[in-house]
């Protein structure tokens, strides 16, 4: 517990009252910085991104996580319609045109994978990968699939949000 506790920045402490009286374990974590999920999230470069107005469909299958990255994304000016399974996205990517998939890979009806590989080919969409794992394997089975990145979880906003803008869809200069 030391170990995992440690290399999330946090703290461990243990109060007891002796012995046969139990004991109290108190674990502290740094949270995700509240900001980023109220109000607009800023941009530190001179001038704001052009990626406003980009059509993302989001595959997250845990709750938690599609809420929160899914408010990040949209915050940020992203236009997001998420999906918890791959039948899901296939009738929302049927339905509707976007620009960029951001999925994750363990599904509960099929893989991540398997619905890049099918929206690259039908569309010629590009992807970002979100994983629990991040092995050499795991980021060649993404490069293979047909997304363009591939990020572990938890993900680091800073690096998502690098990644949407290097691989944005080229927007045209002329409009």
């Amino acid at each position: 517990c030391k170990r995992v506790i440690d290399l999330h920045a946090g703290a461990i402490t243990a109060h007891s009252e002796g012995k046969g009286r139990g004991a109290t374990f108190t674990v502290t974590l740094n949270a995700m910085a509240t900001s980023l999920l109220e109000g607009p999230v800023l941009f530190l470069e001179s001038e704001p991104p052009r990626i406003k107005h980009i059509q993302i469909l989001f595959v997250e299958d845990h709750e938690d996580t599609a809420r929160v990255l899914g408010r990040i994304l949209r915050n940020a000016g992203f236009d997001v319609s998420h999906a918890g399974t791959v039948a899901d996205a296939r009738a929302l990517a049927a339905s509707k045109r976007f620009d960029l998939l951001i999925s994750d890979l363990g599904l509960p009806d099929g893989s991540g994978l398997e619905l890049m590989r099918a929206l690259r080919d039908a569309q010629g969409m590009k992807g970002i990968a979100l994983s629990g794992f991040g092995t050499d394997e795991d980021v060649a089975a993404s490069a293979a699939a047909g997304f363009a990145a591939h990020l572990t979880k938890p993900v680091d906003w800073d690096r998502l949000r690098a990644e949407i803008e290097r691989i944005r869809p080229v927007e045209n200069s002329a409009a």
